[in-house]
């Protein structure tokens, strides 16, 4: 008869709405989950519903029902959908560590996106530690603008309101990536790198069956994007990320297009960019150098892998 499953300890990880929030927070919890800790995925009902099939080794709970009280595209736009969240999401999941309490596994840690800082105060209720992993996306408006500031940037701005407060902020990324960058925000906070949280078949396959991410807000096209990339050759295909300035001048893997005029570019020039990507020697070589880089990092005894196991042995030492 197989026996009782044990942990280290537990951890609650609490995920913002949308696929690239969701996506990266899974990914850390199954790499915590594979060294041994309890890990609780909390999100909004739809997400939750969605990432039960993402992993058998994390449990996933709605801390906030959007189907009957109104996720982004409901009345109000997006600040009367966090303003909802907050209220509504925070009472839950103070109710959902409450019921651990009493567990074998009570939580130990609060893992959450920085875009919901106020998960911080309940952290420090419980007299838990909190994790913000923050980040600062190129974003477009969402919501009216009911001031100087879009809703969208209004809240990006709010993640940093109490980071100061938190044991440990964490990025999804790898040391080697944004060396100096890392060195300059460790004066200010205790931060650690844990990435790239990416599916662990892509690095180290040291996750079993973390073949995908397993959670698509959308129907993926998979076999047609399959399709069209067999009618390339192989490794003539880079992936752009959204920060043109790192993406050209620092890391080297990317071309930004000129401008004309303002804000705008010809299709000549965006046509000399995409050759220069796809077949630009120099590119081809950084992309690969960086490749091996990221999985140096996840792999065994690597930065962002020692990171996540300081962060599992202090969290056990609580």
């Amino acid at each position: 008869m197989e026996g009782k499953k044990t942990y280290k300890a537990h951890v609650m990880v609490l995920a913002y709405h949308g696929q690239g929030h969701i996506n990266p927070m899974v990914q850390f919890s199954k790499r915590l989950a594979s060294k041994g800790m309890k890990v609780t995925v909390s999100a909004m009902l739809s997400t939750t519903k969605a990432m039960k099939s993402a992993s058998s080794s994390v449990i996933f709970e709605s801390i906030y029902d959007d189907v009957t009280e109104g996720g982004v595209g409901a009345q109000g736009g997006f600040k009367a959908f966090l303003d909802r969240f907050e209220a509504s999401g925070s009472q839950n999941l103070t109710e959902l560590i409450k019921k651990q309490e009493i567990s074998e596994y009570p939580v130990k840690c609060l893992v959450y996106d920085a875009n919901l800082p106020w998960a911080l105060a309940i952290a420090k209720n419980f007299a838990i530690p909190g994790l913000p992993p923050p980040k600062l996306p190129n974003v477009m408006s969402l919501g009216a603008v009911t001031g100087k500031h879009s809703p969208i940037i209004k809240q990006i701005c709010k993640q940093f309101d109490n980071i100061e407060n938190a044991e440990w902020v964490l990025f999804n990324s790898f040391d080697k990536l944004e060396e100096e960058v890392v060195k300059w925000m460790s004066n200010l906070w205790t931060v650690m790198n844990i990435g790239p949280t990416v599916p662990s078949v892509y690095l180290d396959n040291r996750v079993e069956n973390d073949n995908d991410y397993g959670f698509n807000m959308y129907k993926p096209s998979t076999e047609a994007c399959m399709q069209w990339l067999n009618t390339k050759e192989t490794g003539s295909f880079l992936d752009q990320m959204t920060n043109a300035y790192l993406v050209e001048r620092v890391w080297g893997v990317g071309v930004q297009p000129k401008e004309v005029e303002q804000n705008r570019t010809t299709a000549k020039e965006i046509g000399r960019c995409i050759n220069e990507v796809m077949n630009g020697e120099e590119i081809r070589n950084k992309a690969l150098e960086w490749k091996s880089l990221a999985k140096e990092a996840i792999d065994e005894n690597g930065s962002s892998d020692t990171h996540i196991d300081e962060i599992i042995s202090r969290i056990v030492a609580l």
